[in-house]
């Protein structure tokens, strides 16, 4: 077993990235960090997580956004590092991990309970995947997930108070990472990236 430390921008993340690397069986997650920091403290921390990568792997997800381009992300990242260590890993979501929650159309749609051509069959060139989400919810028939998932009317919220227990039981229970990595070609290149190392 190969032992690994991850590290995500919230609850959502951190769950999908847990089971991605759990699937693999080769190895053994010791540390979940970040978690709630956001991609700010993220990238502030980054020189120690590298530091904690001369130890064992670590596998630091965050989410590309907005940002035109990742490698010019994941460079600028590498500029605050004095010497990028080989077993610092990066896991970088098309635009956010709400992409890859889509990228599995027959596992979503069973869960909203809505038509899976509804479901758009290139989630990393959306914009916005967690307002898609959010608007999948809102016409699905799980009334669960219709009243957990959207904001309540008025609400400045962009999600529902129910969005990542839901979403994260979702992931945990009923997503597919082979079927979502047939459609996300970024959950693809971490999913790679990890079977090239086990």
């Amino acid at each position: 077993m190969l032992d690994i430390s991850i590290a995500s921008e919230d609850t959502l993340s951190e769950a999908t990235l847990t089971k991605i690397v759990a699937s693999l069986e080769k190895f053994r997650i010791v540390n979940k960090l970040g978690r709630s920091d956001g991609c700010g403290n993220i990238i502030k921390n980054i020189e120690k997580y590298n530091a904690l990568s001369r130890i064992h792997y670590v596998m630091v997800m965050l989410d590309l956004d907005l940002k035109p381009d990742e490698d010019e992300f994941l460079a600028s990242i590498y500029r605050k590092l004095k010497r990028k260590e080989d077993k610092l890993l990066f896991s970088v979501p098309v635009r956010e991990v709400e992409s890859w929650i889509l990228a599995d159309k027959k596992g979503l749609s069973d869960f909203l309970i809505i038509a899976e051509k509804k479901i758009d069959d290139n989630p990393d060139q959306l914009l916005d995947p967690k307002e898609k989400i959010v608007n999948l919810a809102k016409k699905g028939k799980n009334h669960e997930a219709r009243m957990g998932i959207p904001p309540k009317m008025g609400s400045a919220a962009k999600v529902g108070i129910f969005y990542n227990t839901l979403l994260k039981g979702f992931v945990n229970e009923t997503w597919s990472i082979e079927r979502a990595r047939a459609n996300s070609p970024s959950l693809n290149k971490t999913l790679s990236l990890l079977e090239q190392i086990a």
